[in-house]
This record gives structure tokens, sequence and C-alpha cells, in this order.
């Protein structure tokens, strides 16, 4: 079955509601608000994953940007004479 892509369902709600686009912004943010608001909030355990993935990808970061040699204008020299 196909389904219509998010931008002609926006203009089919547009056109079906006689919102303006601010209006049915306003309203579509106000539900996506109140169903995050509705979610239970994490626990401690899922709270502490989050950190975890946090502290790993600014380590990752860290040693990624150590390990890099030359200047960026050199890369973009480098970037360029490849293409």
């Amino acid at each position: 079955m196909w389904t219509a892509r998010p931008s002609a369902r926006l203009l089919r709600e547009l056109q079906t509601s006689g919102d303006t686009f601010f209006e049915l912004g306003l309203r579509m943010s106000t539900i996506h608000r109140d169903y995050f608001r509705s979610l239970p909030d994490p626990n401690d355990g899922r709270l502490k994953e989050f950190q975890g993935e946090a502290d790993e990808s600014l380590e990752k970061q860290a040693r990624l940007e150590s390990a890099q040699k030359g200047s960026f204008d050199q890369y973009l020299a480098d970037y360029f004479a490849r293409a």
C-alpha cells in the first residue's frame, strides 16, 4: 500500500483543516509536546546508561581530534587535489 509523503500529508491537513501554517504548526507542536511529557521519566539505570554513552562519545571525539595531523588548510588542499 502506498502512503503519502510527510509533505503531502501536511498539505492535505492544511487544506482540510482550514488552519494557517502557523496554526497547524502550533497544534502539531502541542500534540508532540503532550505526547513526550506523558512518557515516564527514565529510571536511574537508564540515565546512567545515557551518561556512559555521552562520556564514551566525548572520549572518542577527543582521541580522534588528538590523532589528527596537519592543518585544516592542508586538509582542504589534499581534499580538492583528489577531486
